[in-house]
């Protein structure tokens, strides 16, 4: 099982991502992580707080886990499991230390990705991708299946019985 993480804003338009991780990755099962940074809360009282002042509390709503939940029975047999994971921390040994805790195997990190700060304390996680020292997929295509039968190939019998 492969264990991926990938960068979420939490809207159902990030999930796109993960669709299309599991076409490029076509037949193997995947263990997903949606990923997100925050920064450390600079006062106490914000480590002390309540839930309500974490900065992910509003953050995953209803739409967004029911979508997460779709596109898992949509892919049964690609998907083990989809979880939310969140790193309050802004160091790369964190970030590994978070890779590793976790079984991270893969980041799915496209090219075309644009990071959205959703929280005054989100963090761009892309510098950390950068310096993970772990594969990051950067091209999200499914494989494309070669096709041996040509054209050619194909009108040969036609061909033969014309001309006989």
């Amino acid at each position: 099982m492969r264990h991926i993480l990938v960068p979420t804003d939490f809207t159902t338009a990030s999930l796109k991502m993960v669709e299309q991780a599991i076409k490029t990755l076509d037949g193997q099962k995947l263990d997903i992580i949606l990923f997100h940074a925050f920064e450390l809360p600079f006062f106490v009282s914000d480590l002390v707080g309540s839930a309500k002042r974490q900065p992910y509390h509003d953050l995953v709503t209803d739409e967004f886990r029911n979508a997460c939940k779709q596109l898992k029975d949509q892919y049964p047999r690609s998907i083990h499991r989809i979880q939310f994971r969140f790193m309050q921390g802004d160091t790369v040994s964190l970030f590994r230390n978070f890779l590793d805790a976790n079984e991270i195997d893969m980041i799915v990190c496209p090219d075309y990705y644009q990071y959205r700060k959703v929280h005054e304390r989100s963090i761009n996680p892309t510098t950390f991708f950068k310096k993970a020292g772990i594969p990051v997929l950067t091209a999200l295509e499914p494989r494309k299946k070669e096709v041996t039968y040509t054209i050619q190939k194909a009108i040969e019998p036609a061909l033969s019985f014309v001309k006989n």
